[in-house]
């Protein structure tokens, strides 16, 4: 049997804690493995996800992780990846009306996480658009910071994450108010939110999504035909929320 083979086969029968392997001996270390993964496991979710842990409790999410690492087995040794479907797992897990908006939360919680290992990366360089003549302007394509991330939420995610921070607050939350816009950035090492306007949310989500400038006015302005272009992209790039522009590739 290859070396890559039987490293697989362990790993496999580790995670399921199956009780016979023949390059294990005796067999009872298996269950000890198994425990060392699992447990290092769901350190990690826990620290990835500390609102779900907070709202859930202790019992109840070490249950959701056994069953999402059963689910999701980490396949990289870089556990700062691990955790990336935990939304998705707890969207098609949880399918009670009422529990719905954890995984609205555990979205928050990994763009937070991923926004605070991005890489740094050098401010916008004014020089950059003299590259450009003035008929390319509306295929320019204006890129966003690595450790800044736009997205909407269905649910007062804010006033949840609040009460979960501030547990002696008697203030009522309504889980089906309107859509929350937000911009999640980091600044000086520190999860910092923002939330939006809709025409500011659809303008930087449509350069998020890598479209030219022109389809990011236009999506900025279907929500406000008053969008001040010039004043909005100064205002970001002095934020360092734009970082870089380029020719827009179809």
């Amino acid at each position: 049997m290859l070396l890559e083979n039987l490293q697989a086969e362990l790993a496999e029968v580790i995670l399921n804690n199956q009780a016979q392997f023949h390059g294990v001996y005796p067999e009872d270390n298996i269950y000890i493995y198994h425990n060392n993964i699992i447990s290092n496991l769901i350190k990690v979710l826990k620290k990835t996800y500390q609102i779900i842990h907070i709202l859930v409790g202790e019992d109840y999410f070490n249950n959701l992780a056994k069953k999402y690492i059963h689910a999701y087995p980490s396949r990289n040794s870089d556990l700062q990846q691990y955790g990336e479907y935990f939304s998705n797992f707890l969207s098609q897990l949880l399918l009670k009306k009422d529990l719905s908006y954890l995984k609205e939360i555990a979205a928050f919680e990994w763009i937070c996480h991923i926004v605070l290992l991005a890489a740094d990366v050098s401010s916008f360089k004014k020089e950059a658009l003299t590259k450009f003549s003035f008929k390319h302007y509306e295929e320019l394509n204006f890129t966003l910071h690595p450790a800044c991330r736009v997205k909407a939420f269905c649910c007062p995610i804010l006033s949840i994450i609040d009460l979960c921070l501030h547990p002696n607050q008697t203030k009522e939350i309504v889980l089906n108010e309107q859509q929350v816009n937000l911009l999640i950035m980091r600044k000086n090492g520190q999860i910092v939110i923002h939330e939006l306007k809709l025409s500011e949310f659809n303008f930087l989500l449509s350069l998020q999504q890598n479209n030219s400038l022109q389809a990011a006015l236009n999506a900025a302005n279907s929500y406000d035909p008053h969008f001040i272009l010039e004043q909005q992209l100064t205002f970001w790039i002095q934020k360092n929320i734009i970082v870089d522009v380029g020719l827009h590739e179809a």
